[in-house]
């Protein structure tokens, strides 16, 4: 948020003459002003490419002898120091990159959030006026929507819808990489990761996270989509000959990656700076794709392995949760689909037995802060054969607003309340969608950062099939329902998952909540 700051080296002197036997004359000279008017809240631009930011402010002042100081600083740094500036101090470690009046700043820095400051000062007496804004230095990778999908040939690529509303498709292809094998599993955003530099020092970076149904994985930075990590690297010693990678995300103050063997967890580097090795497995057995939360610490999985739901905490490094079924056996399920409704803080998995028949099992997950039980299933839930829910093709839990299950029947988008387990019949309109087009996936999504307020969005994202192409639909949504298609777009292949990178400053502590899973 712009801010303006003022401070003032006082001179006030009052000039008394001799005494005169008339009352006297004072003259007073009216206080020098500095304003300082014409930036705006966020300012945006691609970093090493060549783009320039220039910012021209309006400066008023009765003074005639201004300097002008611009600095610039990465927002982690806040919090460090005091929030009043101090020269002296330099609580950001500020660094200079303009005297002039007008900014010229050829944008060559890491990408990131940053803060900008400009101070003017009066040479004479040491007045001094300053202003903030916010600067986001991006690539054309590093903010958007990025589209796990399966190409014509059966493999894997990726497409990403960018922050100008643009669509870059085949993106491994495009960066020399080339399509992964297999048809897609996964696709997971970690918002902090580490890698090694080329001085071998642990760096922080962004990715997403890419798994194939034919085990391979790659981690990709989303600065420069380099690949960050393979089967190789990801884990201390590497994955094992037969190990299916299924799934890497971030959450709370942990990177995860599931896999055939388990769960492992590292911190974020703000944490514990780390090569970028996650760690070795916290709890052992299995996993899958299938992962939710409590919206606290724990983060919870289906273990295909072992058919049962597993747990672990972002704050306890390899500490993990018994999960209890509390007598509703989870042998030989499939899992369907989870998903959190925080509005009644529980969890659900949908699970389908041996004989095709469906379950909801609902969670109850400790409350932070509170001496509650360990994670239990509170009840279970047979969902009849003949309803609609039991022939749905995709499905998304509302996460945050309330308590409902959205689905897909004969091609339709249908709710089912939570709170009393029951379908609401009527389907749910979806403005802009033709007919004509078959839905193939569902996600509800949303980012909520303290630091990058003006891109946070809560949305139902909805993608279609028609013959080769597909389209997504992203609707804005209230009391849980879509009202407003607010972005669309489309390309070549058929949609697995979609995935919102953004570029802000991961942190625990300036981060409202964590945004949506991968689902």
């Amino acid at each position: 948020m712009k801010k303006i700051y003022y401070g003032l080296l006082a001179m006030v002197s009052l000039l008394l003459s001799s005494c005169f036997d008339d009352n006297g004359n004072y003259t007073y000279k009216d206080v020098e002003e500095i304003k300082i008017e014409g930036l705006a809240e966020m300012y945006s631009n691609n970093s090493y490419n060549g783009e320039v930011l220039e910012i021209d402010p309006v400066i008023t002042s009765n003074y005639t002898d201004l300097t002008y100081e611009w600095y610039m600083w990465s927002i982690d740094k806040e919090g460090e120091g005091s929030s009043n500036w101090d020269e002296n101090e330099e609580p950001y470690k500020a660094e200079l990159i303009s005297t002039d009046k007008k900014l010229s700043y050829p944008v060559e820095c890491p990408i990131g959030l940053y803060t900008l400051m400009l101070k003017v000062t009066s040479s004479s007496n040491g007045y001094f006026a300053m202003a903030t804004t916010r600067f986001d230095a991006q690539t054309v990778f590093t903010r958007g929507f990025y589209i796990l999908k399966e190409t014509k040939d059966g493999n894997t690529e990726l497409d990403l819808y960018s922050r100008d509303g643009n669509v870059l498709s085949d993106l491994l292809t495009a960066t020399g990489h080339g399509a992964m094998k297999g048809k897609p599993l996964a696709l997971g955003a970690l918002q902090s990761h580490s890698m090694l530099d080329d001085n071998n020092e642990s760096v922080a970076i962004h990715t997403v996270c890419v798994t194939t149904q034919d085990g391979e994985i790659g981690l990709f930075n989303t600065e420069n989509l380099e690949q960050a990590h393979n089967a190789h690297t990801i884990i201390t010693g590497g994955l094992d000959k037969g190990e299916i990678p299924y799934l890497a995300f971030t959450y709370g103050y942990s990177n995860y990656l599931l896999t055939g063997r388990g769960c492992n967890v590292a911190y974020i580097p703000s944490m514990m700076p780390t090569s970028g090795a996650i760690g070795i497995p916290a709890k052992t057995g299995g996993a899958s794709r299938f992962v939710m939360t409590d919206g606290g610490y724990t983060v919870y999985y289906w273990n295909n392995e072992e058919q049962r739901i597993d747990c672990a905490d972002c704050m306890q490094f390899g500490g993990m949760f018994t999960y209890d079924e509390n007598g509703f056996s989870t042998k030989g399920m499939e899992c369907l689909m989870c998903g959190l409704s925080q509005t009644d803080a529980k969890g659900y998995f949908l699970l389908k037995d041996k004989d095709g028949k469906q379950y909801i099992y609902e969670m109850a997950a400790p409350v932070v802060g509170k001496n509650t039980p360990t994670p239990h299933t509170n009840k279970r839930v047979e969902i009849p054969a003949d309803s609609k829910l039991a022939l749905a093709t995709a499905y998304a839990v509302n996460a945050k607003t309330t308590n409902v299950l959205y689905y897909v029947y004969n091609n339709k988008l249908y709710t089912y309340n939570l709170p009393n387990y029951t379908e609401n019949p009527a389907p749910v309109n979806l403005p802009g969608l033709p007919a004509d087009e078959t839905i193939t996936y569902l996600s509800y999504q949303w980012q909520d950062y303290d630091n990058d307020e003006d891109n946070n969005f809560v949305y139902l994202v909805v993608s279609t099939q028609k013959g080769d192409d597909y389209k997504i639909y992203m609707y804005d949504l209230k009391a849980g329902m879509p009202k407003n298609l607010v972005k669309s777009f489309g390309g070549q292949g058929k949609v697995k998952m979609c995935v919102y990178m953004s570029s802000a400053v991961y942190s625990g502590i300036i981060r409202k909540q964590n945004n949506s899973l991968p689902n």
